[in-house]
Order: C-alpha cells, then structure tokens, then sequence
C-alpha cells in the first residue's frame, strides 16, 4: 500500500519532544490539518514528493524548530518555495 496522504494531525505535540527529523514520501500529494505542529526538536523535513498540492498550510509545520531546513526535489525547489513561504523556514534542493 503507497501512502499518498499525510492528514490529521500525524506528529502533532510529538510525545517527549523527540522528533528531529521527518521524511515525507514520493507518494504523497497532501499533507493537511495539524501535520507535525507543536515538534519544536524539528529540525530538517525531508520531501521526498514532487505531486504535493499547491497548499501547505502553516499550520502543518506551526511550532517546530525555528531554523528548521525542508530539503525538496531540485525540480520542484521554486515551486514549493513559493508553497511554504509563509512558514518561514529554509527550504533547499
């Protein structure tokens, strides 16, 4: 079975705090409500995807570490800039 979606809050307020780093697979299109919010430990997501949706909401990443990194696919780097701006974190090829 290929995950394809990421909803409902999946890490949110990690137990213990311990998460640090988060890969999000070439299958997945969605990633929605509450994603990982409240993992403060975060500090690099990995996505591995290029079909996510045109929306990631701050919501999915609200309250993890401040110089959090998200790595995306190199021909995908101008478009999910564009897509998580509003987090504010460094997003790299």
């Amino acid at each position: 079975m290929k995950v394809t979606e990421i909803d409902g809050g999946w890490f949110e307020y990690n137990e213990n705090n311990t998460l640090t780093n988060l890969t999000i697979g070439k299958n997945v299109t969605v990633v929605s409500n509450g994603g990982s919010r409240g993992c403060p430990k975060l500090k690099k997501i990995t996505i591995n995807s290029t079909k996510l949706y045109s929306h990631i909401s701050i919501y999915e990443f609200e309250g993890i570490h401040p110089n959090a990194v998200i790595k995306v696919p190199k021909k995908q780097l101008a478009a999910y800039k564009k897509m998580l701006n509003s987090l504010k974190v460094k997003v790299i090829a």
